[in-house]
């Protein structure tokens, strides 16, 4: 057989091979929103939020109640492809949990739920560079990771508790200010 040939057939197999990936990564991204799934998993989405913003001095995730507005978001808001990539997230969560520490992530101490998040982080950034991050971001979509941040700072900061607990707030302002100083450990502003 003529080396050629047995170089040329590879590169079609793998090609192929590559096609039929994509196309089953492509439906799988695209498919419905599995809204029974993520009502189901509120306390793993609260747990992972605290982890995010725990309660300290100030409230934390879960004293906002940000699991309900991220559900709300994943299953009403967000495009299915984020949807369903949070959707793969929180189930992959939960294999490396089992798989690692041998029990379920809600059963874990904060340390080991931290160490467990991180590790999904890192299998998530595969891709380093920042031109094929973009090209993955576009095609696939955020991160489970990405998604889980940016849902959880938002819905903690437009939250009752977190704009007026955790952030500056003033309900009526009297007037505008564009650059007002701030005191030493002074909150950020809740309004702009």
């Amino acid at each position: 057989m003529n080396r050629r040939n047995v170089i040329k057939s590879f590169f079609l197999y793998g090609v192929a091979a590559a096609a039929v990936g994509s196309v089953f990564e492509i439906l799988h991204l695209n498919k419905a929103i599995d809204k029974g799934y993520v009502r189901s998993k509120k306390a793993l989405i609260g747990a992972l939020a605290e982890l995010i913003i725990p309660a300290t001095d100030t409230p934390g995730a879960l004293d906002a109640n940000v699991a309900d507005y991220i559900i709300l978001a994943v299953s009403e808001q967000l495009p299915r492809k984020e949807a369903n990539n949070f959707i793969s997230g929180l189930k992959e969560i939960e294999e490396v949990c089992r798989r690692k520490k041998k029990k379920d992530f809600l059963a874990c101490n904060k340390e080991d739920q931290t160490d467990i998040l991180l590790q999904v982080r890192e299998l998530n950034q595969l891709v380093r560079g920042q031109l094929l991050h973009k090209i993955e971001r576009k095609l696939r979509g955020a991160t489970f990771f990405e998604t889980l941040k940016e849902l959880t700072v938002y819905g903690f900061c437009t939250s009752e508790v977190g704009a007026t607990k955790a952030l500056r707030y003033i309900l009526i302002p009297t007037q505008y200010d564009p650059c007002m100083p701030l005191e030493k450990e002074q909150p950020c502003w809740a309004t702009k």
